[in-house]
């Protein structure tokens, strides 16, 4: 279901499951409010393909802020390792 429901919410038109996905995002937001990540962690995405990202994906905005918005729920991690793993770097792709 992870992928209908993330292609639903990137074609950014009506969506076939607005209360399903308005129940995920409610507990992913009640889930912010116990589990607190300290100032400052730095949050990772190993994305699956060769992905090239603009050269304004490295510069931070006015309030210092660098990266990306996605539409749809993204998995993140604080350990690099496990994000350079799961993009398969190093095996039949390029390191980012």
């Amino acid at each position: 279901m992870y992928y209908a429901y993330n292609n639903e919410l990137r074609k950014i038109v009506e969506i076939k499951y607005p209360t399903t996905i308005f129940v995920i995002a409610s507990a992913v937001t009640k889930l912010t409010r116990i589990q607190q990540i300290s100032h400052g962690t730095r949050l990772y995405r190993g994305f699956g393909g060769a992905v090239k990202f603009p050269d304004s994906f490295y510069q931070p905005d006015n309030r210092g802020c660098k990266g990306i918005t996605d539409f749809g729920f993204l998995s993140t991690t604080s350990d690099k390792k496990i994000a350079v793993q799961y993009s398969g770097a190093g095996k039949d792709k390029p390191f980012p």
